[in-house]
Formats: C-alpha cells, sequence, structure tokens
C-alpha cells in the first residue's frame, strides 16, 4: 500500500475507508468489511459524528474490538454545531464513547461554522489534543482562506484537509491541493468515484483500463494519489470492491497515460445565474438524505433546522465571495438542474440574489 505523510512524518495508507453512507447498515456486516480492509492495508478509517446520526461511529467502535487499536488510524468529525467549547468537549466524549477508544487519531471540523469563532474551536481542540484525547486536528469543506487561517492558529500543525476530490470535480488542484503541498498538510479526498455515479464509459479511460488490466475504480484512484501528497476515502460495503480500493496503489501509471486521463477529465468550473437553475429535484444534507428548499424564502426559515442554515452560511459567503465548492448541476434536454450543493445554493442567493453568477460543476444526466 502506498502511504502518505502527515506533518511530523507520521505515515497513513494513500486509500481509507469511508464511514458516510452507511445509513441502515447492519453493524456486524460492515465491521466485517472493515476488519477485512485493514488486514489489506487500509488501516485508516474516516467517519463522523452525523454519519447515521452516530451508528457510523459505533461500527468503527465494533470493528476495533476485532483488530488492534494501534494498528489503525482513526478519524472522525464534530458537526458545526457543536463547535463552542463546552458542546465540543461534550462531542468528543460521546464519539469515544460510540468509537469504544480513549483516543481519536484525527479530529476534523466538519463544517465550519460563521457563528462560532474558528479560534475558539481550535483552542477547545487543542486542548483536547493536551489531554490526549485527539492526536491531530484536521478541517472538512473549508475555503482557502479559511484553512490558511487554521493553519496559522495552529502554529502549522493542521494535519489535514478534507475536501470532495474525483475526476469530475477537481477544484481543490485550483488553489488548496497547491497550498497543503507547501504547508505539508495531507489533503484527504472524499467521493473519489464521485459516490459511485462517474460515468467511465469514456474512450481514453477504456483503453487504460484493458492496457493496465485493472478496473476503471483502481484507475481513478491511482490516478488521485500518484501526484500529490493525498489520500482518497472509498465508500464500500462490498469485500471485492474493498479489495480492488487496496489493490488500486500496487501499479504504475505511465507518465502519458496520466495525461490522457487529466486531459480526458477536466472539467472546468462554469458560472451561471441561479435563476437558470431548477431546484424542484434537488436534495440536501451530507448523506443525501434531507429535504432541500425550494423557495429564498423556505431557505431563510429553514425549517428543516440545517446547521449551518443557509442565512448563517451567507453572512460566510458574503463576506469571502467564495464558497466552499462549487455546486453541482445536471443538464438535460436544455435544461439546468440543481444535482447537489443545496445549503451552499440558498446561501448564494440570499447573500447575492438569484442574478450573480455562482459556480458550478456541469455533468450530463441521461434523460428518463
Amino acid at each position: 500500500m502506498l502511504q502518505k505523510k502527515l506533518f511530523d512524518g507520521t505515515k497513513v495508507p494513500a486509500i481509507w475507508q469511508g464511514g458516510a453512507g452507511i445509513v441502515g447498515s447492519d453493524i456486524q456486516k460492515q465491521s466485517k468489511v472493515w476488519v477485512e480492509g485493514i488486514r489489506f492495508g487500509c488501516n485508516a478509517i474516516d467517519t463522523a459524528e452525523r454519519y447515521g446520526n452516530g451508528l457510523s461511529e459505533q461500527i468503527v467502535g465494533e470493528t476495533l474490538k476485532k483488530v488492534n487499536r494501534s494498528d489503525v488510524f482513526i478519524a472522525t468529525k464534530v458537526a458545526p454545531e457543536n463547535l463552542s467549547e463546552l458542546e465540543l468537549v461534550h462531542a468528543c466524549k460521546r464519539s469515544l464513547k460510540r468509537l469504544g477508544t480513549d483516543y481519536i487519531d484525527l479530529y476534523q471540523i466538519h463544517w465550519n461554522n460563521p457563528l462560532i469563532p474558528i479560534e475558539l474551536t481550535l483552542d477547545t481542540m487543542m486542548k483536547l489534543r493536551n489531554e490526549g484525547k485527539i492526536r491531530y486536528i484536521g478541517v472538512c469543506n473549508f475555503t482557502l482562506p479559511q484553512i490558511e487561517q487554521c493553519n496559522e492558529i495552529l502554529n502549522g500543525e493542521l494535519a489535514t484537509v478534507q475536501v470532495e476530490y474525483n475526476l469530475v470535480n477537481r477544484l481543490a488542484e485550483r488553489d488548496i491541493i497547491p497550498y497543503c503541498e507547501e504547508m505539508g498538510i495531507l489533503l484527504l479526498g472524499y467521493a473519489p468515484l464521485n459516490s459511485g455515479h462517474f460515468n467511465y464509459s469514456n474512450s481514453v479511460m477504456k483503453s487504460i483500463v484493458r492496457k493496465n488490466r485493472r478496473t476503471a475504480s483502481q484507475i481513478t484512484l491511482n490516478w488521485l494519489t500518484a501526484k500529490y501528497n493525498v489520500s482518497v476515502l472509498p465508500k464500500t460495503s462490498n469485500l471485492r470492491h474493498l479489495i480492488e480500493n487496496a489493490q488500486s496503489t500496487d501499479f504504475e501509471l505511465t507518465d502519458e497515460d496520466f495525461c490522457k486521463i487529466d486531459d480526458a477529465y477536466k472539467k472546468d468550473i462554469v458560472k451561471l445565474k441561479p435563476s437558470s437553475i431548477s431546484v424542484e429535484h434537488s436534495i440536501a444534507g451530507i448523506e443525501g438524505n434531507l429535504s432541500a428548499y425550494k423557495t429564498v424564502e423556505e431557505a431563510i426559515e429553514n425549517r428543516f433546522n440545517q446547521s449551518p442554515s443557509p442565512s448563517e452560511l451567507a453572512k460566510e459567503v458574503k463576506e469571502t465571495k467564495q464558497l466552499s465548492k462549487p455546486i453541482f448541476v445536471h443538464y438535460t434536454d436544455g435544461q439546468y438542474e440543481l444535482a447537489s450543493g443545496s445549503i451552499r445554493y440558498w446561501a448564494w442567493v440570499i447573500a447575492f440574489g438569484m442574478d450573480a453568477e455562482i459556480e458550478c460543476i456541469i455533468t450530463h444526466k441521461e434523460a428518463s
């Protein structure tokens, strides 16, 4: 297994096991898969208190009963509503209990909360680190200015930055990856296979798959981890897929193949007016299991109690004039349809209105 490094030289695998999307999962079945993944070298697991309302952490805890704790690197995340000092301490305690361990290797801020000063949150994180409850501190879904601020507060000891990174969404290459490379920060790429919605019918990918006698998923994971200090977090409950993931760094792509994939899958960020994008079938939430707002009035009301709320995020967006990542928009039959990023979409609309162009990644949806 290809190894990557944290700022202090600690090694972690290039291929982690992702714990998102486990709603309704069988605890023992998923635990068995993760144990096998550890045996195949994927001995880092990423989870969060929000995944399945703690179920994912419970499955990790069950997994840890079957292996040596010191052999596994456990990463989890605190939700944005729990970033005040008291709530953060309690959230960490709950996560430790569900995980069945007395320390968390990597504790990450899942999303920034504009209502809570980041200095306060990181100060509490450092106290938890000094108490031995956590080893490293990371952030997720932060913009580059926010990442820079966190690393400065932590005196250069921000361990990881987690963002979406796959062949469809390569926005991290614009500014976040170069900064992480310069500062020795490990980038964690979630949804590396685009949550299973990736189209591998591209002729370039087909030819490289045949040439290397590997699956398209293996080619993709190899490409994502080969060039930069990046680890990826694919999620699977299928043992065969897990073994494929674990073996995806056991070969080298030629420079020619690497460049061909680079050219074939590079997508430009485009800007569209929110008024041109339909939100009728959009979804919300980390696991795509929340109802999405259909009007700006609903978004402002925040009747589904999303955190951060669109209005809260709008304050941050208005200040930075930047989203943590673009929204995804399906294009089919001449129509644009919001695919993901509902809260970011409405935050932008609340901040700037329906006619201020928003950054989008366009995907093509099969007509039904």
